[in-house]
């Protein structure tokens, strides 16, 4: 599972983004965007270069990831040669745009016909497995590069080769960056190495692994970056009619794996894990009879758009997958075969979709000697 898996720090330079592309037609030409990403937050804004043939009445559009337009430019009537249109980062209503990748549309009319210039539609990533360059747990910094503009997806935890299939398996603890628009080039996350809940310090765990998937972004995407207010899913949220938020019917799979799926069901969501025991606070474990039982749940805002896609739950205890559950409910509960050896141990959910997101949480247990739990009192 490792293996196939806000903005923090972007790269280490800011190269200008250049594509030149032609749309259909060949009206529209030469189209490129500057810089690489910028901040509407500090007043930055982002141009959008292209080249006419011959004069045109054109319209250009912002999209967001699910192509919805949230901007529109005023039609206007433009000369043959190049035109520059510049965006602030602001939609429609004025309000400044979550952090995420965006994309143009251009449709040129001329008196040969309409042109458009639409790079997103029908768009099909490349996949991408970077090679991680370092990762200091001190200074708590992973760098790796990337060949093109991609939405990036990092998760750690532990995996060492399964003894029957010998494919790598093991818990996943953190999702470092969760399907999130980074650069081309050299790239830098900051993460100091603690797991979900906070309390486990995940390199140090035996047989530490951290992977990377990147999915290529379309032609001359233009990234939002570095602002702090609401994210992409609750901006949706507020601003699309209930009709445009229902979960996907059941058996509608995406083509390819988290391809296809919307901003809100693309994410990783947030996992309630609670064993049935005593929270200790200084120490941050839970103290637990050495029969496990626990409760784990989807965030409620989360819920519908994780739980339409198909699902499974693995439990591990420390390293090793103990149950596998599939269709788990909301909330599930969770009792795991067998009785502790008495001692600190690590629970872990991974609650996977089958296409692609996967929840995670994780708590320090204390399994309780036998004759300290007879000494408790009822």
């Amino acid at each position: 599972m490792l293996a196939h898996r806000r903005v923090l720090l972007f790269a280490l330079c800011q190269v200008v983004a250049a594509g030149w592309s032609a749309a259909d037609g060949g009206l529209v030409s030469s189209v490129a965007v500057s810089p690489a990403f910028f901040n509407p937050s500090l007043k930055q804004q982002v141009s959008v270069r292209f080249a006419l043939g011959a004069p045109a009445r054109v319209g250009v559009s912002v999209l967001d990831r699910d192509r919805v337009a949230v901007r529109r430019f005023p039609v206007a009537s433009m000369r043959a040669g190049e035109a520059v249109v510049r965006w602030d980062g602001r939609d429609d209503a004025g309000g400044v745009v979550p952090n995420e990748a965006y994309s143009v549309r251009i449709e040129a009319t001329g008196p040969g016909g309409t042109s458009v210039y639409d790079p997103s539609e029908r768009f099909v990533p490349r996949i991408e497995e970077p090679a991680i360059r370092s990762y200091s747990r001190t200074e708590g910094v992973l760098s790796y590069t990337l060949e093109r503009p991609s939405r990036v997806h990092i998760q750690a935890g532990q995996a060492r080769p399964d003894a029957r299939t010998g494919r790598m398996d093991g818990p996943i603890l953190k999702t470092v960056v969760d399907r999130e628009p980074r650069i081309a080039g050299a790239v830098v996350e900051v993460w100091k190495g603690m797991d979900e809940s906070g309390t486990i310090f995940v390199p140090g765990l035996p047989h530490f692994a951290i992977a990377v998937l990147a999915s290529s972004l379309p032609d001359n995407a233009l990234i939002v970056a570095g602002g702090s207010g609401p994210g992409f899913a609750a901006y949706v949220r507020a601003r699309r009619p209930a009709e445009a938020l229902q979960p996907r019917q059941p058996g509608a799979a995406p083509a390819a794996h988290h391809g296809g799926l919307s901003g809100l069901e693309d994410r990783s969501p947030r996992l309630a894990l609670r064993p049935r025991g005593v929270w200790d606070p200084v120490q941050r474990t839970w103290s637990v009879e050495r029969a496990v039982r626990a409760q784990v749940a989807v965030a409620a805002e989360q819920a519908a758009a994780f739980l339409a896609q198909p699902q499974t739950l693995t439990v591990y205890l420390d390293e090793a997958a103990v149950l596998h559950l599939e269709h788990p409910r909301n909330p599930q509960e969770i009792s795991l075969p067998g009785r502790l050896a008495a001692g600190e141990h690590r629970l872990v959910v991974n609650w996977a979709s089958a296409f692609g997101p996967v929840g995670v949480a994780a708590a320090r247990i204390v399994a309780q000697p036998a004759s300290a739990a007879l000494r408790r009192p009822r």
